[in-house]
């Protein structure tokens, strides 16, 4: 003789589904899995905005870091061609110090007057 002890419970015991189960299942999956494919692309999109943020902050830190430890920045800084005929050769210099910035021997087309003429153009046009 068996009696029936304590109030009823529950329990998650398999139970087979209907057809209708199963088209509601399969449904629920497909759209499960077009959110996990939307979320995982939007987490590369997010990935790869975070590596281009990451990169332009390293680039700008290393330039910094360079103009720190040499104690100077390359800025626009206006300079003029001075062209020795005599000696054939051409240097350039910094209009606000006088400093040389650079020197050589003119090349044959630098030494052409016509050359150097076209050459002074092209410079006023820029």
């Amino acid at each position: 003789m068996s009696i029936v002890t304590g109030k009823p419970f529950s329990m998650n015991l398999p139970c087979p589904l209907g057809d209708v189960e199963l088209a509601t299942k399969r449904d629920e999956l497909v759209g499960e899995l077009d959110t996990l494919d939307s979320i995982e692309i939007d987490k590369k999109e997010a990935v790869d905005e975070f590596k281009a943020q990451m990169q332009s902050i390293a680039e700008r830190a290393i330039q910094l870091r360079r103009q720190i430890r040499t104690r100077s920045e390359d800025r626009p800084v206006e300079c003029v061609k001075h062209a020795d005929l005599e000696h054939f050769t051409l240097t350039v210099v910094r209009t606000d110090t006088a400093d040389v910035i650079q020197e050589h021997t003119m090349s044959e087309s630098e030494r052409d007057p016509r050359a150097q003429r076209q050459m002074e153009m092209s410079e006023a046009k820029q």
